[in-house]
C-alpha cells in the first residue's frame, strides 16, 4: 500500500513514490493536451509569403513557402474554398475548362511581369487527402484567387462534400 499511517495523529499520506508519480503526471496533462489538441489548433491564420513554382492546375499551385529566414518549404496548396474542372476527366468539355481555369490562375499571378510571382497564404490546413495545403490564396495586390476565378465561371464555391458534375453542366 501506498499510503503511510502517522499514528500520532492518525492521518494517511501518500509516500513519496506515489506522490512522485502523482507530480509526473500533473507535469505531462499540458503536454499530452497540445499534442492530442483540436483539429483547429493546427491551423496557422498566415499570412505566409510563397512564391509560385507552377500553376498544376485550376485549383492547386506548387509553391515556396518561406517558413522562416532562409527557409523555404515546397508544397502543393489546393485553393481553399472552390471547385474547378480537373484535367483529367473523362469528359472533353470539362477538360478544355479545366485548362481554361489552369490559364485564368496562370494569367493573374504573371499579369505583372513577375517571372516567380509571390502570393499570400491565409487560413492554412490541411486538405482532406493530406497530400496538400489548402489555404486561401491572395495575389501581391490583395486579390483572392478564389474569388476571381468564381467571378470568371472557371470555379464555384465547395463545402468539402460531394462534388458536382462538371460535364452535365457543361454540356448545357
Amino acid at each position: 500500500m501506498n499510503l503511510q499511517t502517522y499514528p500520532e495523529n492518525g492521518t494517511r499520506r501518500l509516500t513519496a513514490t506515489l506522490w512522485y508519480l502523482t507530480c509526473v503526471l500533473a507535469a505531462l496533462i499540458p503536454i499530452a493536451q497540445t499534442a492530442f489538441a483540436a483539429p483547429a489548433d493546427r491551423r496557422l491564420q498566415g499570412p505566409v509569403q510563397a512564391v509560385v513554382e507552377r500553376v498544376i492546375d485550376g485549383d492547386t499551385l506548387a509553391v515556396r513557402a518561406r517558413i522562416w529566414l532562409g527557409q523555404e518549404l515546397r508544397v502543393h496548396v489546393r485553393i481553399a474554398r472552390i471547385d474547378t474542372p480537373e484535367l483529367t476527366s473523362r469528359c472533353s468539355h470539362e477538360r478544355e475548362a479545366a485548362g481554361l481555369a489552369r490559364d485564368f490562375i496562370h494569367t493573374i499571378l504573371y499579369a505583372d511581369g513577375q517571372s516567380e510571382p509571390a502570393v499570400w497564404l491565409n487560413d492554412i490546413d490541411q486538405d482532406k487527402y493530406g497530400g496538400r495545403v489548402l489555404a486561401r490564396v491572395t495575389v501581391r495586390s490583395g486579390g483572392d484567387i478564389a474569388q476571381a476565378l468564381v467571378q470568371a465561371g472557371l470555379a464555384r464555391i465547395y463545402d468539402g462534400k460531394k462534388r458536382a458534375d462538371w460535364c452535365r453542366e457543361l454540356k448545357l
